[in-house]
């Protein structure tokens, strides 16, 4: 049975995962319970050239000691073939070699080791890749002595949850950089987002949703609720939120809404998608989020959309223009006529051959075809 000490130490271990201020506590606490002085988690990777080590977590760690070990030392370090030889998960020490007269006369020993007091070692395998591995690597002064039985011990009962532990950590890593990568594109490409509950409480926005919102183009937010200018788009957004939410059987989960202003104008188009599956027992007002909401400003780069929309139909340039004409005024085609100053003919031959070759039968599912298949740029 473990003892007091040990189970303090996995406590920390397991908490280090979501608070990474507390990691150089972690570190500390393992390093101490191994009676060592100097510790550090990191990924090794080998090349041909040289070795590079990326630190997690480390305790009482000299940067300038480790670029020595990286350029001089790792490539003769005896500790490199204990750490070559075990499996992830395994503890290893160094006490058969640092005891022996070939090591106290070693390179290694006398010009890098020794100098920083470092005597035994001790080594918590965690993961193993080709060219890669990753590690707790254990040094102790030489006051310590070699590692004791029950050290060792000890370092084993703490070893499977430390491995456990940092494929955690690895994953939410992963996770938080593709979150972020995310974020950083959604920006980029001029989207708002916007996380709500399943009452539509507004758990989360971003800065280009928080503009519109504010920008009296249809979107707005009273006391923390996402909601719309009109009364009618207000009860339906509020309804695509709650289905999203809730994926009852009377209403799909999820779709998309064009937000009218006051003016009668519409540039806003809100996607509501589900951020899980069927949470029909999910309570409502708690705050959590379970909606997305990404809205586009529909203007956004249009001259660059309708070329690229031209280039994927084919459309000749008079029927790019038409196309243009007709997505920004979004009116009859007499009126992109004259907005064109061409005949009420010519502006309908155009719409016919668009229609056509877009697969299209009417101009509203034109204009529909038109905002799914492009993306906004970014204003340049």
């Amino acid at each position: 049975m473990a003892g007091a000490d040990v189970l303090q130490v996995i406590t920390k271990i397991y908490d280090g995962i979501l608070d990474a201020q507390s990691q150089s506590e972690v570190c500390e606490s393992v390093v101490r319970l191994a009676g060592g002085h100097m510790g550090i988690l990191a990924t090794h990777r080998h090349r041909p050239d040289r070795s590079v080590m990326f630190s997690k977590m480390a305790y009482n760690n000299d940067m300038a000691s480790q670029m020595a070990y990286l350029t001089h030392f790792d490539k003769i370090s005896p500790f490199r073939t204990l750490e070559k030889q075990a499996r992830p998960g395994e503890v290893v020490t160094a006490s058969h070699l640092v005891t022996a007269d070939d090591y106290k006369r070693s390179v290694f020993y006398n010009e890098w080791a020794r100098k920083r007091d470092h005597w035994d070692y001790v080594g918590i395998m965690l993961t193993k890749q080709p060219g890669a591995m990753a590690g707790f690597a254990i040094l102790r002064p030489s006051s310590a002595g070699i590692v004791t039985p029950d050290e060792m011990a000890r370092m084993k009962s703490i070893a499977p949850h430390l491995k456990r532990a940092f494929m955690v950590g690895d994953l939410l890593d992963e996770y938080r950089s593709q979150a972020h990568l995310l974020g950083r594109f959604v920006a980029s490409a001029g989207f708002g987002a916007v996380l709500t509950t399943g009452s539509g409480r507004i758990v989360y926005a971003n800065d280009t949703a928080e503009q519109f919102m504010r920008g009296n183009n249809g979107l707005k937010s009273e006391q923390g609720f996402i909601g719309a200018a009109d009364f009618k788009a207000s009860q339906r957004l509020q309804a695509l939120v709650l289905a999203a939410a809730r994926g009852t059987e009377d209403l799909a989960p999820g779709g998309s809404i064009i937000l009218p202003t006051e003016a009668g104008g519409a540039s806003l188009v809100v996607h509501v998608v589900p951020l899980s599956g069927r949470a029909a027992g999910y309570i409502l007002d708690k705050d959590r989020p379970s909606v997305g909401l990404f809205i586009v400003d529909r203007r956004r780069g249009m001259t660059d959309r309708v070329n690229v929309f031209s280039a994927m139909f084919h459309l000749t340039p008079a029927e790019g223009r038409v196309l243009d004409a007709l997505i920004f005024n979004e009116g009859p085609p007499q009126s992109v006529a004259q907005r064109l100053k061409i005949s009420d003919m010519t502006a309908r031959t155009h719409l016919k051959h668009i229609l056509a070759k877009t697969g299209t039968h009417r101009q509203a599912d034109l204009v529909r075809l038109f905002f799914e298949t492009t993306i906004p740029w970014k204003d340049r």
